[in-house]
């Protein structure tokens, strides 16, 4: 705790809110709008300025400063029920319900209150238990957070420890190694001279790679506790704001100034790695951190990840590098203005710089995937570079490392004007072959390279994963390892984690490519012969070789992407899958996300075995979705694979709002308006028939049951086929398997045709009125799709251009849709003709007669 005495509290760091001008030099930017935040920070001796704070305008750096504490809960025991109520009736859905529920009490309505105003009670009720639990959650996360500890200093040559959420702006505080930084700080040294230090910032972006901050070389030397006893420093900044990647201010220290940037800002909920320690100042706490102010804008998750990225791009401008110069014999530096990034993607495997140096000259420097860029490379190239470059990456890829190859090429400046123009209007195109314009732009200016070598990163196993998996194996469980490494990575990732083991017999499956470092005796023996010929070959030669040796040693199949792409094809299906079942290990290695898909569904459709797929990556999606149990894993990529049940909604919001309102609604009222079993003269002439309402024949709880069991077999049906017809198939015309925005649309295009179309099935009497709101209805869900999936995407979310881009053209969507429909109403069809055959009615009854 600190120290009780006011003569302490005195001593301590404090924030000027007056402003800055009466007492420091007056800032560079203090009279730029949005740059309003002044701290003074100051050592013992210090007079407190608590009194002049409060009185202070908010103009101008004054105002008081929110506290550190953070409080994440939308809701208080006071406000709950109301405010919870309003947010549930916020809803166009709920107060649809609520209408409706209204107008049900009045002696007009001819259906039962109960039967509105209880699904509406059930509905909210659940809404708002889930939001209070949640809200209960978010006020302990909070409580645990605020009461972190962190070192703070007292004002008399010491730090002590305090709470989280007593930290002040301008409090100067003292961060160890793997700790979280507890408010965003500006870095005045570290236990390293150059005052270096490193962050993880995988809260605030999700990447794991670490950030390097350095502090102002006039501050690295305060690297003490007692270095802050005479410490008096002003800084005149930024307002608070969300931008991760950007900040700007001045500190003013020892009558000099000196500007701030991002180098030297930590933010709260970043880690301090690989670093003993550091001192910072505090310059934003509570809500007006970064982290704060970025979840507070985050009302749409795809919103703010375009945003991020737009920020990350918009602010590498420039890059500074070190370069060797043969001329003065040292290292010089060299600013490059960076013009275009041709952005890395899984399909690419590979990404583009376009910079031009400060003499004017145009580079392109290009890394990515060996096999992509050695394919790219210029005829001009040194045949001894390249086979060297070639050796070390065998080399590489034998001890286990990810490998990149680097390669470069020089423009002319009328090529770059030329090829940027295609390039922006392929960027700023908006339709269906946006992608296919970018790709082919891109191409068009990533020939002809330079190689430059090649790098190698190291990729550790995890702890506890060679024990992990000889275990499973000694239980027989049979693993496969799906990766897209190159097959020497792959083998000795297999070594590594034991999946292959000393003793065993490797049989490798590739297609004779000298590009491939394959044992002697497994290549080349079938160079002449067509892929799907050589596959085939390969496969049958595996396959006996094992017969005949059974089970005197296990073998381990290797097989490569371009090979796979031949043996899940056609006849060869089978026979890779009995070859790879036979096998104790099977390695697949430089394969797509949609071969995961593809071999997952093969293994699980052909062995009738249940499938376990474990991912941590976007591209392991389709093949945790295919196994029967997928566990997505919260690793080095973020949470971004999910398994099948992931608890993401299947619909836009706007979908579910429209339902009952547009798409369903006009439908049910021209039923009850205009239907009639039988005639107005057949009812008079048989007055029995109205026995059944008098009998309350069609509100029945067998008849209500027997409907609500026609809906799960529908939903059933629509999830299911929608699920394994739609999800990991290419529906996108570049290429790119569906994902959950274009699952909701056929989804719910299904339940709209099926709701309509089982109508139409239910009708007994068709007029113009009947066919023209059963398919208006229809037509209005597709007129909405488009007018909606046009508003930015900030409005229009996982609707955005999903139709015009990916489901109209895709012939898969339409007779996916049409398969699943027709199936999703066989049961009430054959319901209906088996009643009406077997078990009839008085109205099907009176009908028959009166239809000869």
């Amino acid at each position: 705790m600190r120290p009780p005495a006011a003569s302490a509290a005195d001593e301590r760091p404090l924030v000027e809110l007056t402003p800055a001008a009466a007492t420091a030099p007056a800032p560079a930017v203090s009279s730029a709008p949005g740059f309003t935040r002044a701290v003074r920070c100051s050592g013992a001796g210090c007079s407190s300025s608590s009194s002049s704070s409060s009185s202070s305008s908010d103009e101008g750096g004054g105002g008081v400063y929110p506290g550190n504490a953070i409080s994440t809960t939308k809701y208080t025991a006071a406000s709950f029920v109301p405010k919870s109520l309003f947010e549930q009736f916020r809803r166009a859905a709920n107060c649809f319900f609520l209408v409706v529920a209204c107008v049900s009490f009045s002696p007009l309505a001819p259906y039962r209150a109960v039967s509105v105003l209880l699904p509406l009670v059930v509905v909210v009720g659940a809404a708002m238990a889930k939001e209070a639990v949640e809200d209960w959650r978010r006020k302990q996360q909070d409580i645990e957070v605020n009461s972190r500890k962190v070192e703070v200093y007292d004002g008399t040559q010491s730090f002590h420890q305090t709470e989280w959420k007593k930290l002040q702006v301008g409090d100067i505080v003292k961060v160890k190694k793997d700790e979280f930084f507890p408010a965003d700080l500006v870095l005045l040294s570290s236990s390293y001279e150059d005052g270096i230090c490193y962050v993880e910032t995988m809260n605030l972006d999700g990447e794991t790679n670490l950030k390097r901050k350095q502090s102002l070389d006039v501050t690295a030397g305060l690297n003490e506790d007692h270095s802050f006893h005479t410490f008096k420093a002003f800084i005149q900044c930024e307002d608070p704001n969300e931008k991760l990647y950007s900040f700007l201010g001045t500190l003013h220290y020892n009558g000099q100034q000196y500007p701030l940037s991002p180098q030297q800002i930590l933010l709260r909920d970043s880690k301090l790695r690989n670093t003993n320690q550091i001192y910072g100042i505090v310059i934003f706490t509570g809500h007006d951190t970064k982290i704060e102010l970025l979840v507070g804008c985050l009302m749409r998750r795809n919103h703010l990840m375009k945003e991020l990225l737009l920020q990350l791009q918009g602010n590498l401008t420039s890059i500074s590098v070190h370069e060797y110069d043969p001329v003065f014999g040292r290292k010089v530096d060299r600013t490059y203005k960076l013009l275009n990034t041709l952005e890395f993607s899984s399909a690419r495997k590979r990404m583009s710089v376009i910079v031009r140096t400060e003499e004017g000259r145009l580079f392109l420097f290009c890394k990515g995937a060996d096999s992509v860029i050695l394919e790219r490379l210029s005829k001009d190239n040194s045949k001894a570079c390249l086979t060297n470059t070639k050796c070390h990456i065998d080399e590489y890829s034998e001890a286990g490392l990810r490998t990149l190859a680097l390669a470069y090429r020089e423009l002319t400046e009328d090529e770059y004007v030329a090829w940027n123009m295609e390039y922006s209007a392929a960027k700023n195109s908006v339709h269906n072959d946006h992608d296919v314009a970018v790709e082919k732009a891109s191409e068009n200016i990533e020939k002809d390279l330079v190689l430059l070598g090649a790098t190698a990163v190291e990729d550790r196993l995890q702890k506890g994963v060679p024990e992990c998996i000889h275990k499973l194996a000694q239980a027989g469980i049979k693993i496969w390892i799906l990766t897209g490494d190159k097959l020497e990575t792959a083998v000795n990732i297999g070594y590594a984690c034991n999946l292959l083991r000393k003793g065993m017999e490797e049989v490798y499956i590739t297609l004779d490519n000298p590009g491939t470092n394959v044992p002697e005796e497994h290549s080349g023996e079938s160079s002449g012969m067509a892929p799907y010929e050589q596959i085939g070959r390969k496969l049958e030669d595996a396959r006996r070789q094992i017969l005949q040796k059974g089970t005197s040693a296990p073998f381990a199949l290797i097989i490569d992407g371009n090979a796979l792409t031949h043996a899940l094809m056609g006849g060869l299906k089978t026979t890779f899958l009995d070859l790879a079942v036979d096998c104790v290990s099977v390695l697949c290695c430089r394969i797509s996300p949609k071969q995961k898909a593809l071999i997952t569904r093969l293994v699980k459709n052909r062995i009738r075995k249940t499938t376990l797929a474990i991912g941590d990556g976007a591209n392991d999606v389709g093949m945790l979705q295919e196994a029967d149990i997928g566990v997505g894993i919260s690793g080095a990529e973020g949470m971004q694979a999910h398994a099948m049940f992931s608890a993401q909604p299947g619909y836009n919001d706007w979908f579910i709002s429209f339902y009952n309102v547009a798409f369903t609604s006009l439908p049910v009222i021209a039923l009850g308006v205009f239907d009639k079993d039988v005639s107005s003269r057949v009812c008079l002439e048989v007055p029995s028939l109205h026995q059944d309402g008098v009998n309350n024949l069609f509100f029945s709880w067998s008849r209500i049951l027997s409907w609500m069991l026609n809906g799960v077999c529908c939903s059933i049906i629509i999830y299911f086929g929608a699920l394994h017809a739609v999800l990991i198939q290419a529906v996108r015309q570049d290429g790119h398997v569906a994902g959950f925005d274009i699952l909701g649309v056929t989804m719910y295009s299904c339940v709209v045709w099926t709701v309509n179309c089982q109508l139409a099935l239910y009708i007994s009497y068709f007029t113009w009125i009947q066919h023209f709101v059963i398919w208006g209805s229809i037509l209005i869900w597709y007129t909405f799709l488009v007018i909606y999936g046009s508003f930015p995407p900030t409005i229009s979310t996982s609707a955005y251009h999903v139709f015009w881009e990916a489901c109209a053209s895709s012939p898969l969507y339409w007779l996916s849709t049409l398969v699943i429909v027709v199936t999703a109403l066989i049961p009430y069809f054959l319901y209906k003709i088996t009643q009406s055959l077997f078990y009839p009615q008085h109205c099907d009854q009176a009908q028959r007669p009166n239809s000869k």
